[in-house]
Order: structure tokens, then C-alpha cells, then sequence
């Protein structure tokens, strides 16, 4: 069974289930004001030239955490997971990524499921059907990639090195990590981008280091909770790129 497919399972045998509570950064106030101030200059662009707002496609996300946060600095979003979504406000479709990912997005952002990519699992690789289900993520994370949208930002841990050969030898273009955004945590995040999308540029760095993920229990959601965004990297995100995403919607509009 895939990593999905369990995630649906649960859905259908317990229903929603309570929200965990995730960790706020240290400078929540801070980014708040930041994301406050980058939608007022979207919205601004948008009343002085006509054009339209940026439109984000967050895929792979029920938290919406992303989601929000590129909400909040301007954009116009949807969320796509095979299962609902925890934020009613943001429109969310419940689905495979492929009926959307081409319709006309500025933007998609994708956390395809990396149990079976990242370099953490590679001890297993070796177990019953283990191999397969690598090879079903690997075709998924392609494709995903491949969305027709300017620009294209997908999300791995660091990948072992026989999903690296299964992707095509992609390689990651950034690395962020929590603790440049307010989170004393060390999980990093490997990003694989296209259109020319800039860095993400640090928010707040923690100089203490911790270890939260790895100390969470062995539960059946464990995997979903350890893939959670982080909500000062999911803002550090929408600060670096929404100013370029704007450019590209104000490059291509015609005045009526």
C-alpha cells in the first residue's frame, strides 16, 4: 500500500482527525507585518494596472499551511490532496494532481510523498514491495514536476541515491532549512525549482538546534506529522517568491 493510499484509509475509517498543533516561529508577529505588507503591494499593482493577482496551486498539502501563507501575502490559491483539506477558507481540490496542475497556474507548489525517496528510508529498501512503491513515488514526483506553470517549486528531503537515478538524476537547486526561519529545528528541505525562482532568503536564524521530529512517537500518523510545513518557512517562501511571481503576471498582461 502506498504511502497515499494508507493516508486515505485512515481518512475513511476515522474521519478527520484533531489537528496537531504546530510549532509558531519566534518572529510570528514579524512575518505577520511582512506578509500584511507584500499584500498591499499586490493589491495596489493590481488596482493601478488592471492585472490580475498571482495564482498559486499548493499540491500535496491538506495542513494548507503553504497555502496560507502565499494567501496572505496577495496571491489567489488552491490546495489539491487526495484528501480534504484542513482550511475550509482556501479552495481545495480532492483529487489527483494531474486534473490541475496544467490549468493555468503561475505557481505550483508540490510535497509529493517522500517515504519512499528520502535518504532516512534507504535501510529498508530491501523489504517486500518496498522497491515498487519507490518506483510509483518516483513516477509521481515527475510528474508532478512537469506541471505547465511558469514556475515550479517541489519539496524532498534529501533523496537516496537510487530515487535520484529514478527521478532522472534531477538534482535539488535550494536548501531551507527551519532554523533560518524562526524554528529551532533541524529538518531540512531539499527544493527542485524552475522558471528562476530566487532563493528563499532567511527571515530569522535560531543559533539552538533541535531535533523535534525524530523524538515524535511511533504512531500511524507519524509520517504525515513529520511532513508537515514549518509556518516560518511556508512565509519565508511566500516572501521570496511572490515579488518575482508578480513581475511575471505584470510582464504578461494587457492593458484592456
Amino acid at each position: 500500500m502506498t504511502e497515499a493510499a494508507a493516508q486515505i484509509r485512515r481518512y475513511e475509517r476515522d474521519g478527520p482527525r484533531p489537528k496537531p498543533v504546530d510549532p509558531s516561529p519566534v518572529h510570528e508577529e514579524e512575518l505577520s507585518s511582512m506578509l500584511t505588507e507584500m499584500r498591499a503591494w499586490v493589491t495596489a499593482l493590481v488596482k493601478e494596472t488592471g492585472c490580475r493577482r498571482p495564482m498559486v496551486l499548493v499540491a500535496f498539502e491538506a495542513s494548507a499551511i503553504v497555502a496560507r501563507a502565499f494567501r496572505d501575502a496577495g496571491c489567489d490559491v488552491v490546495t489539491c490532496d487526495l484528501v480534504p483539506s484542513e482550511d475550509s477558507t482556501i479552495p481545495h481540490f480532492e483529487g489527483d494532481l494531474s486534473h490541475i496542475q496544467d490549468l493555468g497556474f503561475d505557481l505550483v507548489i508540490s510535497h509529493p510523498p517522500c517515504k519512499y525517496l528520502t535518504n532516512a528510508g534507504v535501510t529498508w529498501l530491501g523489504e517486500p514491495g518496498r522497491l515498487q512503491s519507490m518506483e510509483e513515488a518516483s513516477r509521481l514526483f515527475v510528474r508532478a514536476f512537469a506541471a505547465k506553470a511558469p514556475y515550479v517549486a517541489q519539496e524532498n528531503p534529501r533523496m537516496h541515491a537510487k530515487a535520484r537515478a529514478a527521478v532522472g538524476g534531477m538534482k535539488a537547486d535550494m536548501v531551507i532549512h527551519p532554523w533560518q526561519h524562526g524554528h529551532d529545528d533541524t529538518k531540512s528541505a531539499d527544493f527542485f525549482t524552475k522558471g528562476g525562482l530566487p532563493k528563499v532568503q532567511p527571515t530569522c536564524v535560531i543559533e539552538g538546534r533541535t531535533h523535534r521530529l525524530t523524538q515524535l512517537p511511533q504512531t500511524e500518523y507519524r509520517s504525515e506529522d513529520r511532513a508537515r510545513s514549518y509556518i516560518g518557512v511556508a512565509a519565508g517562501m511566500a516572501l521570496s517568491w511572490v515579488p518575482a511571481v508578480m513581475r511575471h503576471v505584470l510582464a504578461n498582461h494587457t492593458p484592456s
